[in-house]
């Protein structure tokens, strides 16, 4: 039964109030707090590791227990905020005129733990009291009569072993009978001994010391280092006595708790440092591209929600912390909204402070402008402290751009912190044009100033380096913060002489505000700054406490160890285990080659028999599988999967655990192989080796559920890939069932939780698609909004979020098909939002994000709205999906994946009559690689004579990119023996990854320089409408519902044409021409089979695709040519309003994008009775992008020509091509005079032809030539002995004197069916490399028909006295006139020869 308390009357003295500790076994501790004051104590909601007592009378006295938890030893999380708030507790009484008073602990005679944690905590007790403070410590044995009984020696022992000294030292020793009499006894006699302040209070508050430097706190760093030591010497204890050398190799032991002391020591700091803080908040701001931000400050984060929501249509989060909107577009102006957190009034105003402060921070040091503040004014109760922290924060001068939106109630605001200057908005939080009115006002202020403001906090912290404590709106918190702790104390004083305070909740409620009272000044000492920052205490471990030094210690150690050296390999594995784990701290690829190296070499060095070798092998696929994951080499996987292999057939042991683990990793393996490359076999392999990893674990007899459930719902995966990949609804059911078994016990807390319920998401989804199923599909969604609610914003977020998207998407399907208008709609708005907020995840694969806006992008257009956002953020894509780290071949794999996504866009924006926008979008989404490729290497004058450092450092980052990027092997090794580079003592070379890293970091600084904002950027259409300067240029964009054409001017604007074709006629027309051309052997020069009879068929098929045609037209190319007429060409000529002038032909250029890119659309036309066709009107050119023109357009003249020309008339294993050697005769004949270099027969060697095209301006190339359809770099022009001079060296060339290149060749200008938009053809690698204008081949020509164009084409070239490329296009133009009307050559002749570039 609860004591009888006895309560002062009004005309009593107060009593004194007096708080004592209480620590030691936490339920002895509880049960020893209820004895003492009839409750046990209540757990606090604010404050960890610390609960207060009910306050009870005694003597003179007004107790109040505080129980403190445990210190952990082996936890140093859980110890640096138990002793942080220890402190901070003692420095609060401190402030208050009072004290911890005393001290009592609790030691049980039955608990086993008295040498253990009871003694680690006796060893801290000893620091937080010292010497002197032990007089006030008392120590208790609980559950006295029980113990007695059973422990009677465990005292004596107790007494004189354990607390001896500190009985010595002044403590006293009790027996706690369990009785209120006996604790009340031994509290008395705690009370009566005179109070000596405890060396905690002495050191920290008193003298003003760190608290990480405190007594306390060097004693739990000592056990760190102790424990160490400990492992240390138990480790050479193990270990032969003769190995010296190989006890060297183990100094990255001492990396593990180091870094547990550094852990502590940022706990210790964590309440009152802002670099934690800071950095979040930099990642938060640099993560947009908008340099404009506008801060929302309001009375409450819902009145800021609201008012961001209304503008951006971006769903805010509730919680109270910075947050950042989408931008809103206002005045061609775009904002970055940023959601400030409020001041609620209650002890976390401190932290908001810092919330706010590390943002405003970040803001500044990212170079971004904060253009304007806005408050959103409501009245409430939060209002004045809200406003008051404003002015503090902005200071008086930046006041004056604060725009207040106010409701009309409140339109004339007049709180004191306001300054005069503020303007005041009238706003409804309903209308977003009100809100759009606020903007707009801000804007108007913005124009006034180009540097945008700098708040008075932004000035104190990142210019003056002041704490964020000692700030004006620090210390204002302070202030704010005793205020109101006075106030809760006058609460308290009233309370108690209030008439009813003799009512059964009185001590409820007066706990309830002495609790509060503590809360606010606990969070007031740890905002003061007190304890200090730890920025230069953690300092000295940052050099030589890292994985970095332990990865550099353990090299050097390897290094003097001899290669022979008998367990050499237990070392090497530390040392890729080390690298592995450094790469999954900071994803820097460089790791991965340090892993794989060093696990080969513990490989190689270790005993066949040694039983470890199964777990290096394991450990080897696994990194080399993640290097894969990254560059894409196919090698990796394969010699992952191998490794991987020998690991499962090493374990041995029939069902063992570690067998299941190598079979899942296997199995994980092959499914990532699968999703690459798309082999039926793979997903095969991948269910096996799930399924044989089940049987292993199901015999274990210490399996662990979670691993059996990740097994089944991994499997689970694989039977759904499966399932879809070849349509079988048997693995759909398999692997539903596999699911059903992990669901019904699954928990909240299981670490695979988000994982399952993906796996259940799709599994369900997939069911439900084909049984067309609303039970299936609901469950689906149910699973899929747990798996993205408990998902955390990890790297899987977007995964999951594009699964759910997929199901609510499904189920919007079935509606839909029910006629549920409503529900559908909702459906597909849920669908639509959650393929958006997957699309902007940054953390995630960036093919998931761009799925995910194309699914986005659908989703809108499905709900009448134009879906240009999700494009704009699926274009943005495209540079980093294709990457500068990675291999070309790597790079065009990336971005044959990317499928029409390009052609969808541009369509979106031409059906928005957004044209300018349009040409955009079809500029940045073509030639993607090459486009890099030029970016690497173009040397900008202007920025040489700027910044010389700044561009030399450039170039060499864009060569060593370059070769990387050609290179086969993307590994570092490969790239050191690339660039004949050797790692620097003590440094590891640095990765692909690493050296695009660096050189977009330098564009970026580049970019930061007056004039070179730009730099690098995708052109604008003012800038890519010059392309048309020379000529009309016409952008053909392919898309499924519809086709587009661009015209773009030299000066008017761009013209826009809907086509009367779709991309899949389009295909039908590309693959019906690659059919007609293998059918008549036009692979090679000179083959031509006759293939009139088998001609009709397929015209009568081509026709069967356009049934309104004209003239039907018999020839099968001259079927096509009439259909790209009636369809494509001539509809432009019309728009165009262009005129038959034979004499005087304009020069137009074609930009075909999808299947055009194959199509002959310089030759398409009637070729009938009522010959009419495109030739009558211009004179064609192809462009692969419009920056192809401009870069040639600008370029230097050229000096005198000088012309390769190179024939191969007998190249081995290729028909004989007779009229190669005339065409270089019909050269020579008419150089006049110019320098023209032959190299025939056997003098066309790969290397000599590389050389002279070092030397000469012009090449002329008459021979066979290759187009490799499953590597496209591989395609090449043959040369002498067979030898083949491939694009992918060619375009490895730096020739500055190339211009003009004529290929007279077969198929030089065949590009990739898988790469459209690329120009993945030997004509488009001569661009690369310099050429300005190239005539090239579609599909092989013959042999006599050689000679003929060439000397036409060089009659007009060389017929002035300066030679001039430029009238390639003519010439060509004039030779093909020539060769179809004079010589009456049949379509499949003339029509192959193509004019590129200038």
């Amino acid at each position: 039964m609860a004591p009888t308390k006895t309560i002062p009357k009004p005309d009593d003295k107060p009593l004194d109030d007096i708080f004592i500790a209480v620590l030691g076994d936490s339920n002895s501790a509880k049960a020893f707090i209820k004895d003492a004051s009839g409750s046990v104590p209540l757990p606090n909601t604010q404050l960890d590791h610390i609960n207060f007592s009910i306050p009870f009378p005694l003597d003179a006295y007004n107790i109040q227990l505080v129980q403190m938890k445990e210190f952990k030893v082996s936890d140093t999380q859980n110890d640096a905020d138990l002793l942080n708030t220890l402190a901070a507790l003692v420095a609060t009484l401190h402030m208050r005129g009072q004290s911890l008073r005393g001290v009592i602990f609790l030691l049980s005679l039955a608990s086993p733990r008295i040498g253990g944690t009871a003694k680690a905590n006796l060893d801290i007790l000893s620091k937080l009291c010292d010497k002197s403070g032990f007089k006030n410590t008392v120590f208790v044995t609980p559950k006295w009569s029980s113990a007695i009984k059973s422990y009677s020696n465990r005292e004596l022992e107790l007494k004189k072993v354990y607390l001896g000294k500190y009985i010595t030292a002044g403590a006293q020793y009790f027996r706690h009978h369990d009785s209120t009499g006996s604790a009340k006894a031994i509290l008395q006699a705690l009370l009566k001994v005179s109070w000596v302040p405890l060396h905690l209070q002495t050191e920290v508050v008193e003298g003003g010391n760190l608290i990480a430097k405190s007594g306390a706190s060097l004693k739990l760093q000592n056990d760190l280092l102790t424990k160490l030591k400990n492992e240390m010497e138990k480790k050479e204890q193990e270990d032969d006595e003769d190995d010296q050398d190989e006890r060297r190799l183990f100094q990255d032991r001492f990396f593990q708790l180091h870094m547990e002391k550094t852990d502590l020591l940022w706990g210790l700091a964590a309440s009152s440092d802002i670099e934690n803080e800071f950095y979040k908040m930099k990642k938060l701001v640099l993560e947009y591209s908008t340099n404009f931000f506008i801060s929302v400050f309001g009375d409450s984060q819902l009145a800021t929600n609201k008012f961001i929501e209304l503008l951006s249509g971006s769903k805010m989060d509730s919680a109270n912390n910075v947050q950042a909107s989408a931008e809103v577009a206002l005045g061609g102006k775009h904002f970055r909204l940023v959601n400030m957190p409020s001041f609620l009034g209650n002890a976390c105003e401190a932290d908001t402070l810092n919330n706010i402060a590390s943002y405003l921070a970040a803001l500044t040091l990212g170079d971004h402008k904060l253009v304007g503040l806005i408050y959103v004014y409501e009245g409430s109760s939060t209002s004045g402290i809200n406003l008051e922290m404003l002015k503090e924060i902005a200071g008086t001068r930046a006041m004056k751009n604060l725009v207040i939106a106010a409701p009309a109630a409140n339109y004339s605001v007049s709180q004191p912190p306001l300054a005069s200057e503020a303007q005041v908005i009238e706003y409804n939080s309903q209308l977003k044009t009100s809100a759009e009115k606020v903007i707009r006002a801000v804007s108007k202020i913005s124009n006034g100033f180009k540097s945008g403001l700098l708040l008075r906090i932004q000035r104190e912290v990142v210019h003056n380096k002041t704490p964020v404590a000692d700030t004006t709106a620090g210390l204002k918190v302070q202030a704010l913060l005793m205020e109101k702790t006075q106030g809760v104390e006058k609460q308290l004083k009233d309370h108690l002489y209030k008439k009813d305070h003799y009512k059964g909740d009185h001590v409820k409620r007066k706990l309830e505000i002495k609790t509060a009272i503590l809360e606010f000044q606990i969070a007031c000492i740890k905002q003061s700054g007190k304890f200090g920052a730890f920025k230069d205490l953690l300092m000295e471990f940052e050099n030589d406490v890292s994985v970095a030094n332990a990865i550099k210690q353990l090299e050097a150690a390897l290094n003097k160890t001899p290669t022979h050296f008998p367990g050499r390999f237990r070392p090497s594995g530390r040392l890729a285990n080390l690298y592995n784990a450094h790469f999954h701290e900071f994803g820097n690829a460089t790791d991965l080659e340090g892993a794989v190296k060093a696990y080969d070499e513990a490989i190689k060095n270790i005993p066949a028999d040694h039983p470890d070798l199964p777990e290096l092998q394991l450990a080897l696929s696994k990194a080399l599988e993640q290097r894969f994951e990254i560059f894409g080499q196919q090698s990796d996987i394969s010699k992952a999967l191998d490794s991987c292999r020998e690991a499962v057939q090493m374990f041995t042991n029939k069902r063992s655990l570690k067998k299941a683990i190598a079979l899942h990793a296997l199995g994980t393996m092959f499914r990532q192989k699968f999703q690459r490359l798309g082999e039926t076999e793979d997903i095969d392999n991948s269910v096996d080796s799930f399924n044989q990893a089940i049987f292993h674990l199901e015999g274990v007899n210490t399996t662990s559920a979670h691993g059996m459930d990740i097994l089944l719902g991994d499997l689970c995966g694989s039977l759904i890939l499966r399932g879809k990949h070849i349509n079988s609804a048997p693995d759909i059911d398999k692997g539903i069932d596999a699911i059903n078994k992990v669901i019904p016990s699954l928990s909240i807390n299981h670490p695979a939780y988000c994982m399952l319920k993906n796996q259940w998401c799709c599994a369900y989804a997939e069911k439900a698609k084909s049984l067309k199923s609303m039970t299936y599909v609901t469950e689906a969604i149910i699973a899929g909004e747990e798996a993205v609610a408990k998902s955390g914003h990890n790297t899987q977020e977007a995964h999951y979020l594009a699964n759910l998207g997929t199901a609510y998407f499904y189920r919007y399907e079935l509606q839909t098909e029910k006629h549920k208008t409503s529900e559908a709609k909702s459906d597909l708005e849920d669908a639509k939002l959650c393929f958006k907020s997957a699309a902007y995840c940054e953390s995630a694969n960036l093919f998931v994000r761009l799925k995910a806006a194309k699914e986005w992008a659908k989703c809108t257009f499905m709900r009448n709205k134009r879906p240009l956002k999700a494009f704009k953020c699926g274009v943005h894509f495209l540079p980093r999906i294709a990457g500068l780290a990675l291999p070309i071949k790597e790079q065009h794999r990336r971005l044959g994946e990317i499928g029409t996504m390009v052609g969808d866009a541009v369509a979106a924006a031409a059906d928005a009559k957004d044209f300018s926008l349009a040409v955009e979008w079809s500029e940045q989404g073509r030639s993607i690689v090459w486009t890099q490729l030029l970016q690497l290497r173009t040397q900008n004058h202007d920025l040489q004579k700027q910044e010389p450092k700044l561009a030399s450092e450039l170039q060499r980052l864009s060569i060593m990119l370059q070769k990387l990027a050609l290179e086969e092997d993307s590994s570092s090794s490969a790239l050191a023996v690339s660039l004949n580079l050797a790692p620097k003592k003590d440094k590891v070379l640095q990765s692909p990854e690493g050296l695009a890293e660096e050189w977009e970091n330098l564009v970026l600084s580049i970019r930061k320089i007056p004039k070179f904002h730009y730099f690098l950027l995708p052109k604008k259409v003012e800038e890519l409408q010059a392309a048309a300067g020379i000529g009309t240029v016409i952008i053909i964009n392919a898309q499924a519902k519809q086709c587009d054409a661009l015209i773009l001017h030299r000066s008017a604007p761009i013209d826009h044409i809907k086509l009367r074709i779709t991309l899949g006629k389009a295909k039908k027309l590309q693959e019906y021409l690659a059919s007609l051309l293998s059918d008549t052997g036009l692979q090679s020069r000179g083959m031509l089979k006759d293939v009139k009879n088998d001609s009709v068929h397929g015209v009568k098929t081509v026709w069967e695709w356009f049934p309104d045609g004209e003239t039907k037209n018999q020839d099968p190319l001259a079927s096509i040519l009439q259909i790209l007429w009636e369809r494509v060409t001539m509809p432009i000529i019309k728009k165009m309003k262009a005129q038959k002038n034979l004499a005087r032909l304009p020069h137009i250029w074609w930009c075909p994008s999808g299947p055009f890119a194959f199509l002959p659309l310089h030759a398409a036309g009637l070729y009938n009775k009522n010959e009419d066709c495109i030739r009558n009107y211009f004179i064609s050119s192809y462009t692969p992008t419009l920056s192809a023109l401009l870069n040639t357009s600008t370029s230097a003249p050229s000096g005198t020509v000088k012309i390769l020309a190179i024939s191969q008339a007998n190249a081995q294993g290729q028909a004989a091509l007779p009229k190669t050697e005339e065409e270089i005769a019909k050269i020579q004949t008419h150089a006049n005079g110019l320098s023209v270099i032959s190299l025939g027969g056997s003098k066309a060697t790969v290397d000599s032809v590389a050389k002279e095209m070092q030397e000469c301006s012009w090449i002329h190339l008459a021979c066979h030539g290759v187009q490799r359809v499953d590597d496209p770099l591989k395609s090449a022009l043959i040369l002498h002995e067979g030898k083949h001079l491939e694009l992918q060296e060619i375009v490895k060339m730096n020739l500055p004197k190339a211009r003009f290149a004529f290929l007279s060749a077969c198929q030089t200008a065949t590009g990739d069916k898988q790469l459209t938009d690329e120009a993945v053809h030997l004509a488009g690698g001569m661009l690369l490399v310099g050429y300005q204008g190239v005539i090239a081949t579609m599909w092989s020509i013959q042999d006599h028909d050689g000679p003929v164009i060439s000397d036409l084409v060089y009659a007009n070239l060389l017929q002035k006295k300066q030679p001039d490329h430029k009238r390639a296009a003519k010439a060509l133009h004039l030779a093909v006139e020539h060769l179809r009307k004079e010589k009456g050559a049949p379509l499949l002749h003339w029509v192959p020869f193509i004019h590129i570039g200038l």
